[in-house]
This record gives structure tokens, C-alpha cells and sequence, in this order.
């Protein structure tokens, strides 16, 4: 069991590292993402906003599901609003972020142990396949639901393979596919 535990850590470890480089180091999430004008910034500064912290669309529902098929400009499909004071780098963020990528590496883990997976071709191939199960899952639809690009979907379809990919490589070195009763019993080999 021990094995298992360290190699879902490492796992953790390599999909944080690996979506950490992709959005810090590597500069296209970055290019993607626009600043509000300044104008726009000093307007929300001067007073409060008149809605509170959530998910907005523009138009709303009731445009949506009224006979009209065309919307005239603008549209704003997808808007995330924190109306609260923040810290960009909370640590509790950071936290819940390598707690969730400890579940992903976990259920990889639970997917190379049930297919008892022998040989490191196969652990990529099933690596691979849930990068891209995710990918065709979420960022690929967001395309046609909330019109976000096809290059902001791709970018986030890499992050998603090659995380996957990595933490599937390093959890395979660690367990070298040894997926036996001795090792579940947590028992020396």
C-alpha cells in the first residue's frame, strides 16, 4: 500500500508541476487572457458593482429563450465575478488544487491497477486516452457552450494530455507495474 500512496503523491506532484510550467513559464495561457481597459477598471474602482460574486452571461436566459435568434452585440457568454477582496496566491488555493490533481493521479493509478497494465506502452496509452477523455469532455464542448476559442481549448487539451502522460510515466516508475497481492498487503518484496 505504501507504493501505491507514494505513487499517487508523485503523481500529484507531476500534474501540479507540469500545469504549473504550462501556465507560469510557457507563454500560452498567457496570450490568451485579456486585461480589462483601464477605463473599465477605474469605472468598477469609483463604486461597487451591482451584482454579487458569481457566473454571469449576457444576454440572459430570458433573451435566450425567446423566439429572437440573433443577439446584437455584445455577447458575454461565460463571466466569472469575485465581488470580494482576494489574494492572487492564497495558499489555500494552491491546496485545494494539488488535492484535486491527488484525485486525478489516484483514479489513473485505479485505472493501471484494474487493467493490471505490464508494460510502459500500455500505462502511456492509457495515460494519453484520459488526457484526451478530459479534454473531449470539457474543453472541446466549452467551445460551443461559452464560444471560448479553439486555441484556448487546445491549450488547455495539452495541458491535460501531457499531465497525464507525466504522472502516469512517473506513477508506472514507481510501481513498475507491480500491481500484485504483496504489494496491496503492503508487503516487502
Amino acid at each position: 500500500m505504501g507504493r501505491l500512496f507514494t505513487a499517487a503523491i508523485a503523481g500529484a506532484l507531476a500534474i501540479f508541476i507540469c500545469n504549473a510550467v504550462s501556465w507560469m513559464v510557457l507563454p500560452f495561457h498567457g496570450e490568451m487572457l485579456n486585461t480589462l481597459p483601464e477605463s473599465v477598471v477605474t469605472a468598477l474602482e469609483s463604486e461597487p458593482l451591482p451584482f454579487g460574486s458569481g457566473i454571469y452571461h449576457y444576454p440572459g436566459f430570458e433573451v435566450m429563450n425567446s423566439s429572437e435568434n440573433a443577439v446584437a452585440a455584445p455577447r458575454i457568454p461565460f463571466m466569472m465575478v469575485v465581488n470580494e477582496s482576494t489574494l492572487l496566491f492564497d495558499p489555500r488555493t494552491f491546496a485545494k488544487s494539488f488535492l484535486f490533481n491527488l484525485v486525478s493521479a489516484a483514479l489513473l493509478l485505479l485505472l493501471m491497477r484494474q487493467t493490471s497494465i505490464q508494460s510502459y506502452s500500455k500505462v502511456a496509452t492509457l495515460s494519453l486516452s484520459a488526457g484526451l477523455l478530459v479534454s473531449f469532455m470539457s474543453d472541446f464542448p466549452q467551445t460551443s457552450w461559452f464560444m471560448l476559442p479553439l486555441s484556448y481549448a487546445l491549450t488547455n487539451a495539452a495541458d491535460h494530455v501531457v499531465s497525464m502522460l507525466v504522472a502516469g510515466s512517473v506513477m508506472w516508475f514507481i510501481v513498475r507495474g507491480k500491481f500484485d497481492e504483496k504489494m496491496d498487503a503492503g508487503a516487502p518484496e
